[in-house]
């Protein structure tokens, strides 16, 4: 079974380069495989109990506000893309096996690497003007791009070489032809926050990203246009996006933090601890019933697409209050927690960029919750948790005065 499991995820990694075949989702299966798993383990570690309360919050929430949507296909690749992305974790964290764990991450980066430097020459070759690799979307290439090119800078960092330098320049091109900006940012913010921790400075770093975003979002919601509050809130045409409107690259950003940031913090102030309901956001115009300001759901048409908050904490707060946001938290702290304990360098700091990467891209899309961003991480983070598992089983089990920091 743990062969199996490790084959399943080692399918998905290796076809996450693309989101035109849904192969990369194959490791869900593995959700099957919990139970058995869970009967042979003493205790959980941190990862395991945040995730399985995040997602059971958020199932919970979701059958009671749309029980229908879980035997829809779009609903997992829209709504509900968080159990796709994050539910086999469960099971990858629970047992261990021998793992080089070194040698999985450096196949997936150069596997993908020459993937994508065959595609870039195609891509200059052509003359396209947004590079979008074996993606539908351009910001979709550019959240696994971002992945990809923060593991493309670990091993740089671990070993100065021409060829790494390669590695590193190829990726790099790739994520700026794609002209994702929530991507490019979070790539060199992750880097600030790297530095940063280095240097002792993480919890500041911390401090300085929560209170702008609180101030940020304080004053985009005081200050929302009445014209975007009311189309946001009450007259709201479903067949009519922001995505179809004529829109400069600048109009965008005024749509997000004055159009979607308000919209969602408007439907956190309706029912701040418990929110309008797992995958309610996009389900207008609202029929909000309840209490006003204690708890209110959504009882409108529900609508499985993407028209999210792209801001990944204003939309669980929108969806599933503050209980949400801080499962979510809980889950992130968790996961940087073990991250911290990671002896390999490379390892190390691969997870820990692409940690970073996702919190602070996910200031100005949705991408938390992305498969095509996501799903490396998640993998990866799940097969080094089994490696780490075995490593403090073997290091438990000798009972000498061999360091489990000096064994290989």
């Amino acid at each position: 079974m743990k062969i199996i499991s490790i084959i399943v995820a080692f399918i998905g990694l290796f076809f996450s380069f693309t989101n035109f075949i849904p192969i990369s989702a194959t490791p869900v299966i593995l959700i099957f495989f919990i139970p058995f798993f869970i009967l042979g383990r003493n205790r959980f570690n941190y990862i395991f109990i945040s995730l399985f309360f995040m997602l059971s919050y958020f199932f919970i929430s979701g059958l009671l506000y749309s029980p229908e949507a879980f035997f829809e296909y779009e609903f997992y690749r829209r709504d509900g893309n968080v159990f796709v992305t994050f539910s086999f974790l469960l099971t990858l964290v629970l047992f261990r096996y021998k793992l080089n764990i070194n040698m999985v991450f450096d196949y997936f980066l150069y596997a993908t690497t020459v993937i994508n430097f065959c595609c870039l020459i195609m891509h200059f070759t052509i003359g396209n003007s947004l590079y979008k690799f074996f993606f539908i979307g351009h910001n979709a290439a550019g959240g696994f791009l971002m992945m990809l090119t923060a593991i493309s800078l670990s091993k740089l960092l671990s070993k100065h070489s021409v060829t790494n330098f390669l590695i590193f320049s190829i990726n790099l091109v790739g994520l700026l032809a794609t002209d994702s900006r929530g991507s490019i940012i979070g790539l060199f913010s992750a880097m600030v926050m790297l530095f940063a921790y280095k240097k002792g400075y993480e919890k500041k770093g911390i401090a300085i990203f929560f209170v702008l975003q609180l101030l940020l979002y304080s004053f985009l919601y005081i200050n929302a246009p009445s014209g975007f509050l009311s189309y946001a809130y009450n007259t709201y045409d479903k067949s009519l996006s922001y995505n179809d409107w004529d829109l400069s690259r600048l109009s965008t950003v005024i749509i997000r933090g004055f159009y979607l940031w308000p919209r969602a913090i408007y439907l956190f102030l309706k029912s701040p601890i418990l929110g309008t309901g797992f995958g309610s956001y996009n389900d207008v115009p609202y029929d909000l019933v309840g209490k006003d300001n204690f708890f209110m759901y959504n009882d409108g048409t529900v609508y499985f697409d993407d028209h999210h908050a792209h801001n990944t904490y204003l939309h669980v707060l929108a969806e599933n209050g503050i209980i949400g946001l801080i499962l979510l938290i809980f889950f992130i702290y968790s996961c940087n927690q073990y991250i911290k304990t990671i002896h390999e360098k490379y390892v190390f700091n691969s997870l820990y960029l692409c940690l970073w990467c996702a919190i602070f891209s996910s200031v100005t899309e949705h991408r938390f919750f992305t498969p095509s961003q996501m799903l490396p991480f998640s993998i990866l983070l799940g097969l080094s948790h089994i490696a780490s598992n075995y490593r403090s089983k073997i290091c438990y089990q000798i009972k000498s005065n061999i360091s489990c920091r000096d064994y290989k």
